[in-house]
């Protein structure tokens, strides 16, 4: 329902293309409608986060589910695509407070190893969600282009559930028993983390923002067809994501980021080959596979810095940051595309994420270094 909520469209754009053509500067406007939520999670995430410390974790969640909603199933009925733009800033205010909320709440709920494997199945549970919701949307655009906006009423089935089932975690105070103001939030070691999370996120994106466009010029893919390719990187998160407790306990953080770097840029290598339809699958198939780690691996390297009284502040942030780097992707990568060609563009993304990972690789034999140096 966040990660993914802009996504759920994506096999109706080249559709959406068509239908929009005499709107004027529709190519940047359709894709828009993709990223412009994930401008407005942005935007709204620090708010979100302000007002979880404030207010408590379960008002902001069940009036956010509500906004997505109505913003998300708004676009099944509007026929103006200025207005349809609307309706999606409207959901990217809802993602936010349900993206904030719930993290917040699974730091609160979930200390140490229960952590780290609670995050692993949220990720799971997230990337199974994918599938659906992208198949289905697939499925549906066959249909017609407006009817994968239906997909969203799924949050009227949440929202009871939510009700009934999460609890309020006790609130922590803004003082120490001292009365002491605790610590304030440690940039140093957070802008980092976000930093790499807005990284992250756009070359995640490049996945539904250019793979419908790469799949229609190269193979003449049907919207069926676009959503199971997209599908089949989500799946193989979720079904990678709940050994990440496992990955955790043996390997550091630097490790996990160089693997599933690693993997992701072999993934989009094998996307910019375009040899064939399978190879392009199975690309994805393996950017999939690394991006199971990726998230988790972000979100316990943050909460393991941020003070009790900044969780929510602190993961609005993290929240801001992911979404905000959906909303670049295609702004920043897009201006290649006349050069390289699309192919070309997934190409020089795969040898930039090489060398990150090569990177991470050398951070942590580093640390191992270090840490052998520091024995007694």
């Amino acid at each position: 329902m966040t990660v993914m909520a802009g996504a759920i469209v994506t096999p109706s754009l080249p559709q959406m293309l068509t239908h929009f053509s005499e709107v004027p500067n529709s190519a940047l406007l359709v894709r828009l409608v993709l990223t412009l939520p994930a401008l407005f999670v942005g935007f709204g995430s620090p708010l979100a986060g302000w007002l979880l410390d404030r207010m408590g974790r379960r008002p902001i969640l069940f009036f956010s589910l509500v906004l997505y909603g109505l913003g998300g199933t708004a676009g099944f009925w509007t026929t103006d695509l200025y207005h349809l733009l609307v309706t999606r800033a409207l959901l990217g205010l809802g993602v936010a407070g349900i993206m904030t909320s719930s993290s917040t709440l699974v730091a609160d709920y979930f200390k140490g190893p229960l952590y780290f494997r609670f995050m692993g199945f949220q990720v799971m549970a997230m990337a199974l969600g994918g599938v659906v919701f992208l198949v289905g949307g697939g499925l549906l655009a066959g249909i017609g282009w407006q009817f994968p906006f239906l997909v969203y009423l799924f949050a009227f089935v949440v929202l009871p559930l939510a009700v009934y089932l999460v609890q309020e975690p006790p609130k922590v105070g803004d003082h120490n028993a001292a009365g002491e103001v605790l610590a304030s939030m440690p940039w140093s070691r957070t802008l980092p983390i976000y930093l790499l999370g807005f990284f992250s996120m756009v070359v995640f994106y490049l996945v539904p923002v250019q793979i419908p466009f790469l799949l229609t010029q190269t193979f003449q893919a049907p919207p069926a067809m676009i959503g199971f390719s997209v599908g089949s990187l989500t799946l193989t998160m979720g079904l990678l994501a709940p050994t990440f407790q496992r990955v955790k306990g043996r390997f550091a953080s630097p490790a996990i980021f160089a693997y599933t770097f690693a993997l992701l840029g072999l993934g989009l290598g094998l996307v910019s080959s375009t040899w064939s339809y399978p190879v392009v699958l199975a690309g994805l198939a393996l950017a999939g596979m690394g991006l199971a780690y990726l998230f988790p691996n972000l979100n316990t390297v943050l909460v393991a810095v941020l003070p009790p009284t900044f969780r929510g502040r602190g993961m609005g942030l993290m929240s801001m940051a992911i979404f905000l780097g959906q909303f670049s992707s295609p702004i920043l990568v897009s201006p290649l595309v006349p050069w390289l060609g699309l192919p070309g563009m997934f190409g020089v993304c795969s040898a930039l994420l090489g060398l990150v990972s090569v990177g991470f690789l050398l951070a942590w034999f580093q640390q191992g270094r270090n840490r052998a140096l520091q024995a007694p």
